[in-house]
């Protein structure tokens, strides 16, 4: 080695040029999320931004909701009062009406019937303070009075029957004595409709079909028989708003696309361990008499022959790319007391977030290739049929099926192929309408 030291950068290139060191895969990993975050960061902000203004909404909107029940809380205390205080009015008017109607009685009937007509007065002033028993029940008539003594005691007897008090109380408060009489039943359920804002958490199974183009039919017949569809899923949330019949739609998903592949490639080995040597003798028989003859080889001859194994080259797996998606739907509901049928429809823009596809190479199609040019981001078609069933006012469960298709490849422009997945679904979820 040369003591000069403008030589140390060319001695520890040249030492360690053969030295490699492998990143494990946790720093490939974290590496990953740390690029995705950088790229995403104004999006995921964004949208917890909205979530943020939605839950806020939701807050605000059920506080505004327990001030408006305190109110009315107050509002029907005050018209009980209102009610009582007319009702002792009311009675006392009738118990004013009774006594002039007595005073007119006492005119009308003879000497003999004053004590008895005082005494029936009496009883129906009573009936008409308690306001409970009906005035036939409380005044028995003798068949012996005048037309104008029955006139009077009709008087008598609607003025009782006007002044019967309501019980506010079995309006406000349930009596739970009564048997079931006067028990509060929660009405039928509104449907979806007379609310403007609503939220559906969901989740459920999918199944996605490639469709790929740009290369000939040979290859696409080859990659159609080797690969199926595969179970994916999706989960997320939908902010939705409700304007009469019409429904906007939007949220955040995650959305999986699974594609099984079946490559079995067969192919023999050469094996040296089993391969041998194969001789052939050359024999010759001498006669000599009285002997038969003896066999002498002349010569020998071998062969090296070769032996294969039978192998397979196994590719199965599954490709798999993964997105965030942000819908944008429209859509229109009809509603019974129970139930709602809702049609959507619209497009949703997806951010990949993972990636992992391997297949078979154009020209070589036992060889398999990782495709690494996927699109960063994905727009896609969407449409859906729900059934809303309403467990109370508030809250509902359903069931949607869907059907979503790419509009662009999953490869870039610049890839030897194209492909596009469509997908049928089906979610089920719960919501919550404000």
């Amino acid at each position: 080695m040369n003591n000069d030291f403008n030589y140390i950068d060319e001695f520890y290139k040249n030492s360690l040029s053969d030295y490699k060191e492998e990143a494990g895969k946790g720093v490939w990993e974290n590496l990953r999320w740390t690029l995705f975050w950088m790229k995403y960061k104004w999006f995921i902000s964004l949208s917890s931004i909205v979530l943020m203004i939605g839950a806020s909404s939701l807050g605000f909107y059920s506080l505004s909701k327990s001030t408006d029940t305190s109110s009315k809380l107050a509002n029907d205390a005050d018209h009980k009062s209102e009610v009582m205080l007319a009702y002792n009015v009311e009675n006392e008017n009738n118990v004013l009406y009774a006594i002039e109607s007595s005073a007119e009685l006492e005119l009308v009937i003879s000497d003999d019937q004053h004590a008895e007509r005082s005494s029936l007065a009496g009883i129906g002033i009573r009936s008409f303070e308690a306001g409970i028993e009906d005035a036939y029940d409380q005044v028995q008539l003798d068949d012996s009075r005048n037309s104008e003594t029955t006139r009077i005691e009709h008087a008598l007897t609607l003025s009782g029957m006007a002044s019967q008090p309501m019980n506010i109380d079995l309006t406000l408060n349930p009596d739970s004595l009564l048997m079931g009489a006067n028990r509060y039943v929660e009405p039928i359920p509104t449907s979806m409709k007379d609310r403007w804002f609503s939220i559906n958490v969901y989740g459920g199974p999918s199944f996605s079909d490639a469709h790929i183009s740009g290369v000939n039919s040979e290859y696409i017949d080859f990659r159609k028989a080797n690969e199926s569809a595969s179970p994916g899923w999706s989960l997320g949330t939908d902010l939705r708003f409700h304007v009469k019949n019409w429904v906007f739609t939007t949220g955040i998903n995650y959305a999986i696309y699974s594609q099984k592949r079946s490559y079995q490639f067969h192919y023999q080995e050469y094996s040296p361990e089993d391969s041998y040597y194969h001789y052939d003798t050359t024999w010759v028989w001498l006669f000599d008499p009285p002997d038969f003859g003896i066999p002498i080889i002349s010569g020998i001859d071998s062969s090296w022959v070769k032996v294969y194994q039978d192998k397979i080259r196994d590719h199965s797996g599954q490709n798999q790319v993964r997105y965030f998606e942000i819908p944008l739907l429209v859509g229109y509901s009809t509603s019974t007391s129970r139930m709602t049928i809702e049609l959507n429809a619209g497009a949703s823009v997806g951010f990949l977030t993972y990636s992992k596809i391997s297949i078979p190479d154009l020209y070589h199609y036992n060889e398999m290739v990782e495709a690494k040019e996927v699109n960063k981001t994905m727009v896609n078609f969407v449409a859906n049929a729900s059934l809303y069933y309403h467990l109370s006012n508030r809250v509902s469960i359903y069931a949607s099926p869907y059907y979503k298709q790419n509009l662009q490849s999953v490869f870039t422009n610049t890839y030897q192929q194209k492909q596009r997945f469509n997908t049928f679904g089906i979610n089920f979820g719960v919501n919550l309408m404000f």
